[in-house]
């Protein structure tokens, strides 16, 4: 039985109450076709469900206006559900709908896969880079309305990447883990310092950058399907043995050049407050870093500001050192 009173007060699920009395058929399909691709499912005749989230009740809004302009009726709103459907169950119903929607995926991936395979493959290249592209924006699409953990993400996103190593030859780990973190939703802890800030510049400029940033609090947070957690308790980047995220996120994807190394090693001495490297720059890193911090609370902002310092470090550590003149030259 649910409980007697509501667990979220304030409603864990938008209900969306659409009555199409006008609509013909066509603008009914349509209008189911809309609900679906947000990630609604039906949960009773004419009731469909979303969580409730800004970024859903936003999504419910606009639907509401395209019912509305299909000459049809939608109600919504927020509601904790205490009869005749538990939680779990609407679970269920989310996670069965993507689990659908992810092995129709996997099943268009094993067929191209077939095709890709064969002693003369029967696309050209640029066919077989749309068809990855197409794969890889509809699990891009379906990460978006996956509001339920299910199994079934993790093995359409092996199965892309499957198809991404035979279309481009690729057998490196880390370039296999980088196809799967591409446009993501990358979280963090908020009041972004030394660690967080070079970790999300490293992410956009050379791993994802496409990300979209979240900072949270880790008490409260609740990890969504899809995303991905840096330098967070239980999170997939983190501190690693005796490295700092910054270099975890090197190693885990295969960045070598000069600047990351470099500037891993500042920030590892700086967040785990060692002296393993004592580099020079390691100072004018923190006090940079500091001011970046002091001119805003904002954590993006922090991130934005600090980009073009970590740019021209980054480059500075690609050029050699000029050669210092003679002491004869110097004289002169």
């Amino acid at each position: 039985m649910s409980p007697a009173t509501p667990a979220h007060p304030t409603g864990r699920w938008l209900l969306l109450m659409v009555h199409l009395p006008k609509a013909t058929a066509s603008a009914r399909v349509q209008v189911w076709r809309r609900l679906m691709r947000h990630g609604a499912v039906l949960a009773r005749n004419g009731v469909w469900l979303l969580p409730y989230t800004p970024e859903r009740l936003a999504d419910a809004r606009t639907l509401a206006r395209e019912i509305d302009a299909a000459k049809g009726h939608c109600a919504v709103c927020a509601a904790s559900l205490l009869e005749g459907l538990e939680d779990d169950e609407i679970e269920t119903l989310f996670r069965e709908a993507r689990t659908q929607e992810y092995e129709s995926l996997i099943a268009e991936t094993q067929s191209l896969g077939q095709k890709l395979r064969g002693k003369r493959r029967r696309l050209s290249a640029v066919q077989q880079r749309r068809a990855l592209t197409s794969l890889e924006r509809r699990l891009s699409e379906l990460r978006a309305i996956t509001f339920v953990a299910t199994p079934a993400l993790r093995r359409a996103e092996l199965a892309v990447v499957e198809i991404r190593a035979l279309v481009f030859g690729l057998e490196d780990g880390a370039t296999v883990e980088r196809s799967l973190t591409r446009a993501r939703t990358w979280v963090t802890r908020r009041g972004v310092f030394v660690d967080r800030i070079t970790s999300a510049w490293l992410i956009r400029r050379f791993i994802d950058p496409a990300a979209i940033f979240r900072f949270v609090d880790p008490a409260e947070h609740v990890p969504e399907p899809g995303e991905l957690r840096f330098d967070m308790t239980g999170g997939e980047y983190g501190h690693e043995e005796d490295r700092c995220t910054f270099e975890t996120l090197c190693v885990r994807f295969g960045l070598t050049e000069p600047g990351h190394r470099a500037i891993g090693e500042m920030v590892h001495d700086l967040d785990c407050r060692e002296a393993r490297y004592q580099r020079p720059e390691t100072a004018g890193l923190l006090r940079l870093l500091e001011g970046v911090a002091s001119e805003s609370v904002d954590d993006l902002e922090r991130i934005e500001r600090a980009t073009p310092v970590l740019d021209v470090l980054f480059r500075g550590f690609a050029v050699k050192p000029a050669q210092q003149p003679s002491s004869s030259r110097a004289r002169t």
